[in-house]
């Protein structure tokens, strides 16, 4: 059962994965959807320092550090969580969001983002125009949106990707490769 909760993965302490502009926006998006919750995924981001950025609006409750954690544990996030929210600076292929999308998850990046053509599509997520604060707020709104209205459904999403992204459909695409040779 999706539960309205937003997860992002990465490591934190990487420049690429821009932790700053995570907690900005996802500060912003709590404060405007009360009954959303947030969870954080993988190492270089410490409960402090998220204490730090929300503990004065009270918001702390809702966003839950999970550091680095078993690919299981990881499954069930991925499966609770409605969107996957991908911040980074620059990607090229990112598999955590695959990972998501196998799971059922919309997915909000920004447009310039190697991937997110197609995995923030119109049947699978929103790309932000810019990677702002503003911009990614904007696209997290209109994941909000799309499930609330029925728009996205998790089923379907995770169909699509896992005969797309899955590891049967990969491996079929690199025997075909290997054939050809």
């Amino acid at each position: 059962q999706k539960e309205n909760r937003v997860i992002s993965v990465g490591r934190w302490n990487a420049y690429q994965k821009n932790a700053p502009l995570l907690l900005r926006t996802l500060k912003l998006f709590l404060e405007l959807h009360p009954g959303w919750h947030a969870d954080l995924v993988g190492g270089g981001l410490n409960s402090e320092r998220v204490q730090k950025m929300f503990g004065s609006t009270n918001l702390h409750s809702r966003v839950t550090v999970h550091g680095v954690v078993d690919h299981g544990t990881l499954r069930g996030l991925y499966s609770r969580a409605k969107i996957f929210f991908l911040p980074s600076r620059y990607e090229s292929y990112c598999i955590a969001a695959v990972e998501a999308l196998c799971c059922g998850c919309s997915v909000v990046s920004a447009s310039h983002l190697g991937a997110s053509g197609y995995q923030a599509g119109k049947d699978s997520g929103t790309a932000a125009a810019r990677g702002d604060k503003n911009q990614l707020l904007d696209a997290l709104d209109v994941e909000v949106m799309m499930w609330e209205t029925g728009n996205r459904v998790a089923g379907e999403i995770s169909s699509r990707w896992r005969a797309e992204a899955g590891a049967e459909s990969i491996a079929k695409k690199v025997l075909d490769v290997l054939r050809e040779i």
